[in-house]
């Protein structure tokens, strides 16, 4: 729990970090809650080099990513081994598996017309529908 309040901390720090421009205006301009000494140390962080590469690599993967799963904190793989002991034969499609892990709530039309066409939920959705309708066709 720890760790992921200090990554949802620190979510927020690299946005305000990221609305200045310079390194100077970043140091100056400490968000109010924070001490100067941690306020201090998160910008020597920030401001790494190894960090910045990290950051980079973070952006490009996450373009790559086509479809998250909406299992939760379980992963495919768990969600998989369940779905196989309560089959009856003990095997389980991968597009089976697929389309359990990767359910999404409907969001009715009128909300679909206002969003943008390349939209990552709307390609989720419409990847999602392609793999159910090769899956249905078999």
């Amino acid at each position: 729990m720890a760790n992921k309040s200090w990554k949802n901390r620190k979510t927020i720090l690299r946005k305000w970090c990221d609305q200045f421009a310079t390194v100077a205006e970043r140091k100056n301009n400490r968000p109010q809650g924070v001490k100067r000494e941690d306020w201090e140390k998160f910008m020597k962080m920030h401001d790494s080099e190894e960090d910045q590469k990290l950051r980079e690599i973070g952006k490009e993967s996450r373009k790559l990513i086509k479809v998250l799963h909406t299992t939760g904190r379980d992963d495919i793989a768990r969600c998989r081994h369940i779905m196989e002991q309560q089959s009856q034969t003990g095997s389980v499609l991968r597009t089976v598996v697929y389309l359990a892990t990767h359910v999404y709530q409907e969001i009715p039309q009128e909300e679909l017309d206002v969003m943008e066409p390349d939209c990552y939920d709307i390609k989720c959705r419409e990847y999602v529908a392609q793999v159910r309708e090769l899956h249905e066709t078999k």
